[in-house]
């Protein structure tokens, strides 16, 4: 059985994930359109992903690397 712990930036970008859909909606609900940091937020989060996508496909090839030769 595989068994991949997450890493504190993958619960990092989860958190950021959740804040920013929170903000959406408040956004949504006060009318107010921030385009500008939309895209800024939006921008950062999209870094997040990648970079912990990054890490956690590391975390797969070294598991493969030393289970499966």
């Amino acid at each position: 059985q595989i068994a991949i712990e997450p890493t504190r930036l993958g619960k990092l970008t989860t958190v950021a994930h959740s804040l920013f859909i929170i903000w959406l909606f408040s956004c949504y609900f006060f009318n107010w359109i921030p385009i500008k940091t939309y895209y800024a937020v939006l921008g950062i989060i999209s870094c997040l992903v990648i970079i912990s996508l990054v890490q956690y496909a590391r975390i797969a090839f070294n598991f493969y690397r030393k289970n499966c030769s």
